[in-house]
């Protein structure tokens, strides 16, 4: 099994990170995990070398604290720009894919797609394939009164 979640964090704010951080406490994960979504955070292990200068240091402590805290690693190559700014036409990396370590080698590929960008978007989609055999439940026949 996999735990997948959807991640949506207002920019300037932390408020989903505590959220997540209580629901996690409340129910401790028992599956690897994959958090994907728009997280508006930036630091350096994703941005790479396209953290804009202005970034504080500390902009993305709480998120870091819970990928450390939950063993989780950047599935998307770092500097993988998936964001642009309407305001100043610049790209940046705001847009993730998180992965439990223990299955971070299940990872085909994790990309953001330039060339399907649906038109008046400003941000791309990210594709994340994953290698698992999955485990078939036969089907058990039911009477049909």
């Amino acid at each position: 099994s996999l735990q997948i979640y959807s991640i949506y964090n207002q920019p300037d704010s932390d408020e989903t990170y505590d959220e997540i951080s209580r629901h996690l406490f409340l129910n401790p994960p028992d599956h690897p995990m994959l958090w994907h979504g728009d997280f508006n955070k930036h630091d350096a292990l994703w941005a790479g070398t396209n953290l804009p200068s202005s970034i504080p240091a500390d902009e993305a402590m709480a998120l870091l604290k819970l990928l450390a805290d939950y063993d989780l690693e950047l599935a998307l190559p770092p500097g993988t720009l998936t964001h642009e700014s309407a305001a100043h036409k610049t790209w940046n990396t705001l847009d993730l894919v998180f992965i439990s370590a223990n299955i971070a080698d299940s990872i085909v590929c994790c990309d953001a797609l330039l060339d399907q960008r649906l038109p008046g978007a400003d941000h791309l989609p990210i594709l994340t394939t994953l290698d698992f055999d999955l485990l078939r439940i036969p089907e058990i026949p039911r009477p049909n009164f």
